[in-house]
């Protein structure tokens, strides 16, 4: 480790002491190594059986053998939860993908999250990219000029990201979860170029916009890895499917979680529950306790599942590694905790969640999958075996201090 990097990490360990120890024993470590570090499965890996039905129903409509398909994962023991569902995996998205693929042969599940609104940091409303021109992406026409100018107006702003915006302005801090695919996403897509669509997944006929999404970033993502078998799944949708099972049983402890106060519960910080504030323009109304009508609101999708029911069953109840970034894995235990000091565990059967981050970088810019998938960026700047685990931190370090300190 160089003088720079040792100065880099000092820096990011007056923020994040125990993320900077981490890289810095590591920082020589070949990705390769360190991926399979990360997918090593725990001792009895399995899913808690009401989760891994929940699990099995979502991929009925996507594989012959849902099955055999959760039994495979559950073989791995591990599965990745840092995402978002967007259309297009960012730099750091995409840098996990591909590392991930590195140390696990296969499934790699990406359990994402659409419980933000859609200007989130993944820019869920947008395709993303940095070096594909717009003409080779949008035919000549009004949509084309569009988002040119829109993107002018950002780079006068100093956003060096270039964006397809997807939706309409009254939906950009709309909910993402199971939020109704506008007719805006249907104009952007009439107006891609055949090798965008090719590289993306057509909108069905009632699709939501959160699923269609979905569908995009994992065939952006196994594209950027050359992999199959790398399924993106929504996990506030099977969570759904999970609580409206354990809800309507009273001896699980789920059912007892729904009664208890923010004082019982004894944690602040990761939300419970979020729903949509209507208006002009839809918000994220989050909720520190359970909403009136629970049951109700889940069935029709106006309640999403939060951090706190979603995470403390699969981190309490079940023993499936799970893979996520550096504040998941800490608020991982403080869920996991808090549920054990409500009695709501008895002891905690899950695993401590690992660390997974990396971000694609030529050395000057972040790498966004859907340039290296048109073509636009090589391949050569995706991670390798033997590749040292600095390669994909150090474009990180910088990043993690600023939003540790904001």
């Amino acid at each position: 480790m160089n003088l720079e990097d040792r100065r880099r990490l000092a820096l990011l360990a007056a923020e994040q002491p125990g993320l900077a120890k981490a890289f810095a024993q590591h920082w020589d470590t070949p990705a390769v190594d360190w991926a399979c570090r990360q997918w090593a499965a725990p001792d009895d890996a399995a899913f808690e059986p009401a989760f891994r039905e929940a699990l099995v129903a979502e991929f009925a409509d996507r594989t012959g053998e849902p099955e055999a398909l959760v039994q495979r994962i559950e073989q791995v023991g591990a599965v990745l939860t840092s995402h978002h569902v967007c259309p297009t995996p960012g730099p750091t998205f995409g840098g996990i993908d591909c590392l991930a693929a590195l140390g696990q042969p296969g499934p790699v599940l990406v359990l994402a999250w659409s419980g933000v609104p859609m200007s989130n940091s993944a820019a869920s409303g947008c395709l993303c990219f940095s070096q594909t021109p717009f003409e080779d992406l949008l035919q000549p026409g009004p949509e084309l000029s569009r988002q040119q100018k829109a993107a002018r107006d950002r780079a006068r702003d100093g956003v060096g990201e270039q964006r397809i915006s997807l939706l309409p302005s009254a939906l950009r801090d709309a909910l993402l979860y199971e939020c109704p695919r506008p007719e805006r996403t249907d104009e952007v897509w009439a107006s891609m170029r055949p090798g965008l669509k090719e590289r993306l997944v057509a909108p069905t006929e009632g699709e939501t916009y959160a699923s269609w999404a979905l569908r995009c970033g994992e065939a952006v993502a196994r594209r950027l890895t050359g992999r199959e078998d790398v399924y993106y799944v929504d996990l506030n949708r099977v969570a759904r499917r999970y609580l409206l099972t354990v809800l309507r049983d009273p001896d699980h402890p789920m059912a007892r979680f729904v009664t208890l106060t923010p004082d019982q519960l004894d944690l602040e910080g990761p939300t419970w529950f979020y729903t949509r504030r209507q208006g002009k323009r839809q918000r994220v109304q989050s909720w520190s306790e359970c909403p009136e009508e629970l049951i109700e609101g889940l069935e029709s999708g106006a309640v999403c599942p939060g951090l706190v029911p979603v995470f403390g069953a699969l981190r309490t109840w079940s023993r499936i590694r799970l893979l996520g970034g550096f504040r998941q894995v800490a608020y991982l235990e403080q869920i996991a905790a808090a549920f054990a000091r409500a009695g709501l565990a008895h002891e905690v059967r899950g695993v401590p969640g690992h660390l997974v981050t990396a971000r694609l970088h030529d050395g000057e810019a972040p790498v966004y999958p859907l340039d290296v998938v048109m073509g636009t960026a090589p391949r050569s700047v995706l991670p390798t075996p033997q590749m040292p685990m600095s390669t994909l931190w150090t474009p990180l370090l910088t990043r993690i201090r600023a939003a540790a300190v904001r």
